[in-house]
């Protein structure tokens, strides 16, 4: 006896059962999963002459797919002592991908991370293998054939991380990647490559990783089904947008990608509140996207528990953009002036102006000088370099010799 429908609520053994046949029905896990709760009645009685041969199976394997293994007469559970594991992978988690383009040189490459002694089958048109560690861990660059225009493949079975980073020969094809559609609440890790433009059915996801590539075409990251989301790295990429929405969230990376300052601005209004959360936008302080990320508000992030720092280490200065969240929209500019002589060597006039307060700022975005001015201000103290003037909320730079 192997298989049982699925329409079976309940199962009782006969006394006779044999050991060995109580082993391989509920050890190879042939019940199916129980949408609502199932009963396996194993042994008619506490002194039912079976009970020796049947608590040396694993009735984990049952319990496992919400069977309960129950005395019949009693109706109590009954324990079991072994440790046997099913060598059939849990066809209802799974990672399923979908390909669009092929030739003769196209491949598939992933790797995934095992738990011990938890089967995982690779099922495509021209693989059907399963994998089975004692020890669990990585098991790296799996390669699956592309053999058509539409090629499917399946990855069943709980796991811990799924990396899809990878290519054959070390070059992307970008046609190739499709779709990944991750129905596996076990999955805690999930690595892309931002040439696999769409991911659906991801919301048991706990990390989540895209980077490497810049040439995919996952420009604008829709996140939001993630509701479990604990960390997100995003780097390396095309990507423009970010959407998320997990209360779960405590550490963003978003380096190194093609994100204007209002995509920052909308990504931070969209963090939760937090106790030590991490905002990385910038690798470091000679980062070019510095002078973008200087015109957010960087505000909207620490006023909520996250601060806002640099890949490489070191808090990211104070920022001078207006971006409001409930509006989505930054402060209109709210006066006009000009700056001469620029550059400037001990006075810096400003035209435009009647009894305004005039807000200096360096490069790295400190506050080094606040005044009211009507038109002029003294910049003797301030070294050679170069600085922004905040009126209101018009901002703009001039040199100082």
């Amino acid at each position: 006896m192997k298989r049982f429908s699925k329409t079976f609520a309940a199962i009782i053994f006969a006394v006779v059962f044999v050991s060995s046949a109580f082993a391989q029905t509920i050890n190879e896990s042939a019940f199916p999963i129980d949408e609502g709760k199932g009963d396996f009645y194993s042994l008619k009685s506490s002194t039912d002459v079976n009970k020796d041969k049947f608590t040396d199976v694993n009735g984990q394997n049952a319990v496992g797919k919400n069977w309960d293994v129950k005395c019949h007469d009693t109706k109590g559970p009954i324990s079991t002592t072994d440790t046997y594991k099913s060598s059939e992978a849990n066809k209802n988690l799974y990672i399923k991908g979908y390909t669009n383009h092929y030739s003769e040189k196209d491949y598939v490459v992933f790797s995934l991370y095992l738990k011990p002694d938890v089967p995982v089958e690779i099922v495509s048109e021209m693989i059907d293998t399963t994998i089975l560690d004692e020890k669990g861990g990585w098991h790296s660059f799996i390669k699956i054939p592309v053999e058509q225009d539409g090629h499917e493949f399946t990855i069943y079975g709980d796991l811990i991380s799924a990396d899809f980073r990878y290519s054959a020969s070390g070059v992307f094809n970008y046609e190739v990647y499709g779709e990944i559609e991750c129905v596996n609440d076990s999955l805690q890790v999930l690595y892309l490559c931002d040439a696999w433009p769409k991911f659906t059915k991801v919301d048991g996801i706990q990390h989540f990783i895209l980077e490497n590539t810049y040439f995919g075409s996952a420009t604008d990251l829709d996140l939001t089904a993630m509701t479990k989301l604990k960390s997100l790295r995003v780097n390396k990429c095309s990507t423009q947008t970010i959407k998320v929405a997990s209360d779960s969230l405590v550490e963003v990376k978003c380096y190194d990608n093609k994100m204007v300052a209002e995509a920052y601005d909308n990504l931070m209004c969209q963090l939760p509140n937090v106790e030590d959360g991490k905002f990385i936008p910038l690798k470091n302080s000679s980062d070019p996207i510095s002078e973008i990320f200087s015109k957010t508000n960087a505000n909207n992030a620490l006023s909520k528990g996250w601060s806002v720092q640099y890949n490489e280490g070191g808090d990211v200065p104070s920022t001078l953009g207006n971006f409001d969240c409930k509006s989505g929209l930054d402060y209109v500019e709210s006066i006009e002036f000009s700056l001469y002589p620029n550059p400037a060597e001990e006075v810096l006039f400003i035209d435009g102006i009647q009894s305004e307060q005039v807000s200096v700022y360096d490069i790295n975005g400190r506050l080094v000088k606040q005044v009211v001015s009507d038109g002029m201000i003294d910049i003797r103290d301030l070294n050679s370099g170069v600085y922004a003037v905040k009126i209101q909320n018009t901002v703009k730079k001039f040199v100082v010799k």
